[in-house]
């Protein structure tokens, strides 16, 4: 996932473009993450198709000073339940580089299983919503 905007209004526009465009394609997507006042952005997380998997993917990116914070859990977690409940997804897949070990650590935590080989220069986690 590529980086958050500098300046929060640009971060706001990304995402209502993003809503705008890819929503009404898939019905799900990336949103943006917010503390709990709703006024400071500190990441983007959500569910995507990439090309090439036939399961969909769950992507997060929280800023580098809100890391390690249970944030990025958090975000995910209630992501997961979404895929489940209310998408009626049956797997869901995270991509991430071998040496990120503190993503891997968290899709651990999560319930993905983390293969040992990457594929594309990444390791393709899977985790079955059950």
């Amino acid at each position: 996932m590529e980086d958050l905007f500098p300046d929060p209004a640009e971060e706001i526009e990304y995402t209502r473009n993003y809503i705008e465009k890819i929503y009404g394609f898939y019905d799900y997507g990336i949103w943006t993450v917010t503390d709990k006042t709703g006024n400071t952005v500190i990441g983007r997380a959500g569910i995507t198709d990439r090309e090439g998997y036939d399961t969909p993917e769950l992507g997060f990116l929280i800023d580098k000073a809100y890391r390690q914070k249970g944030y990025a859990y958090e975000v995910c977690s209630a992501i997961l339940d979404y895929a489940k409940e209310e998408l009626g997804f049956s797997q869901i897949r995270a991509l991430v580089k071998p040496d990120n070990s503190i993503s891997i650590h968290l899709l651990e935590k999560l319930g993905f299983v983390i293969p040992r080989t990457p594929h594309q220069g990444y390791l393709a986690a899977l985790r079955t919503l059950s």
